[in-house]
């Protein structure tokens, strides 16, 4: 069971369809460094349907037990999303020093996804991607690098990748 959800995510595709990207605890472990779990929740006009994606991680600092990494949906592109975390989400148990940024393409309305690495073998934490809306042409990914150690005490540089398809 999960508990303490957050969102990260929401966008509704021209389809009228609904996406979602969040995060909740596992039930049961604890509150000072709780299991968190990233998820992704599709609206299909009917009914919802939740697919795990991949465990969070550890918190960012400590005040804030549910701070991680993150994720986007790509506001122009249903079958693309972008997570921030440690785990590879390709088998959800290898664990990176930092926080990687995975992209995840689904071909199935995200029953299942496909992971690529976005950034790999980072020496300082992939945080917070978002992608702006923009258009079926072009997409810009844009996240923050460096070391988040509170909420007003950072050091990061936005960075990001701009592409035609």
């Amino acid at each position: 069971m999960l508990n303490r959800a957050w969102n990260h995510d929401i966008v509704r595709y021209a389809d009228g369809t609904i996406a979602a990207l969040w995060q909740a605890r596992v039930n049961g472990t604890g509150t000072g460094d709780p299991d968190k779990r990233m998820l992704y929740a599709r609206f299909d006009g009917t009914s919802w349907k939740l697919t795990y994606l991949v465990k969070a991680g550890p918190k960012l600092f400590p005040e804030e037990e549910d701070f991680v990494g993150l994720g986007a949906l790509d506001p122009d592109d249903p079958t693309s999303i972008y997570v921030s975390t440690p785990y590879d989400p390709r088998d959800d148990s290898t664990m990176t020093p930092k926080r990687e940024l995975y992209r995840g393409t689904t071909c199935d309305q995200g029953a299942t996804f496909t992971w690529t690495n976005v950034t790999q073998s980072s020496t300082s934490d992939n945080l917070r991607p978002i992608i702006p809306k923009w258009d079926r042409s072009h997409t810009a990914l844009l996240w923050l690098k460096g070391l988040y150690t509170s909420a007003q005490f950072y050091n990061l540089k936005v960075v990001g990748i701009i592409s035609s398809k």
